[in-house]
């Protein structure tokens, strides 16, 4: 999975910030090398870190999960035109009703929700009976639920999207 991920990235990024974004061919291409270079000075130092790392939940496991936001936040804010734009002028998103939507309550709702169902795994976890182990998953999980359904751009919402685009 991760050396498809890394084809599609080799593959397609600087067609994307060269065709799609305007940026010259050489400065993406620094970029990705520098971004490289970077890579291969922290990748020795993040082993050994992960390899001496102990916790209940093994060595790479706890930098896996902490990863997973930074690289969520990295790729919402950087492929999403609509962020993009908002970000050329803050001020002027706050008062526009869709992109305020897409740079704060979309992505805090959905940040929220994961949090939430985070706390509802942990707590069910802990949790000493059946009953209060189902009980607080379905409170924290109906919670997580209920935000992200609120954090979907439904049609009919000023920043609403179609269900199936093109109809």
């Amino acid at each position: 999975m991760i050396r498809r991920i890394r084809e599609f990235f080799s593959t397609f990024l600087l067609f994307y910030y060269n065709q799609v974004l305007g940026v010259r061919a050489v400065l993406a291409s620094v970029a990705i090398m520098v971004a490289l270079v970077v890579d291969a000075l922290t990748d020795p130092m993040v082993g050994s870190f992960s390899d001496n790392l102990r916790s209940r939940l093994g060595r790479r496991h706890p930098l896996m999960y902490a990863a997973s936001v930074p690289l969520g936040v990295f790729l919402y804010l950087v492929f999403s035109p609509t962020v993009q734009a908002a970000f050329g002028n803050i001020g002027a998103a706050m008062r526009n009703p869709e992109y305020r939507f897409f740079v704060v309550e979309h992505f805090f709702g959905m940040i929220i929700a994961i949090v939430l169902a985070h706390v509802g795994r942990v707590r069910s976890k802990k949790a000493k009976t059946d009953a209060a182990k189902f009980r607080g998953a379905a409170i924290f999980y109906g919670l997580a639920l209920l935000i992200m359904l609120a954090a979907i751009p439904w049609p009919g919402m000023p920043a609403g999207r179609p269900l199936i685009r093109g109809l």
